[in-house]
């Protein structure tokens, strides 16, 4: 079995030295957004590196007593689970009305977790000529590593998606450190 839960990660390309210039000329002239995702949140656990997301689904397989067995119906196991396999479980097995209670037990998680930001999204926020990014994460890791690096006042802002409510970034996204979660 694996060390690290499976992802769908498209192969790695060389870049060529063209490809640098270009960009590092994108973030110089602030026309490149970095999107971290969960693949970048990468953590220890025990002995292995794990996904920041497998982390909190393991802590909330355990708190909701989500058993290997009920992972398996869909096609994963606890050590390699992602969060969306556990809240697909608890919601199978409890029905839909659970999704807040999952919420807030995965808010719980994330609260109390002691995990510091890895060394890659602290070298992210290290890049001052980036002024806007966005997570696609639920934890606050990657402004947790923005404060660290300090130098900047942190403006975070979190879009949730309501089908009465379209919106989007508005013009004064372009501020430093801002990061989104999406």
């Amino acid at each position: 079995m694996s060390s690290l839960p499976s992802t769908n990660v498209a192969p790695v390309m060389q870049m060529r030295e063209g490809d640098w210039r270009a960009l590092l000329s994108s973030i110089r002239s602030g026309n490149l957004i970095p999107m971290v995702g969960p693949d970048l949140m990468r953590v220890q656990d025990g002995d292995r590196t794990v996904t920041y997301d497998h982390l909190l689904a393991k802590e909330l397989a355990e708190q909701r007593g989500i058993s290997e067995a009920d992972l398996a119906l869909m096609g994963t196991s606890l050590e390699e689970a992602s969060l969306n396999d556990v809240v697909s479980v608890c919601i199978r097995r409890d029905g839909d009305r659970s999704r807040y209670e999952l919420h807030d037990d995965v808010w719980q998680i994330i609260e109390n977790s002691k995990i510091q930001p890895p060394e890659a999204l602290i070298q992210l926020a290290q890049i001052t000529d980036l002024n806007v990014f966005v997570t696609s994460t639920p934890d606050n890791l990657f402004e947790n590593a923005l404060r660290t690096v300090g130098g900047a006042v942190l403006d975070t802002r979190v879009y949730r998606r309501i089908d009465k409510e379209k919106e989007d970034l508005g013009k004064d996204a372009a501020c430093r450190s801002c990061p989104a979660h999406l």
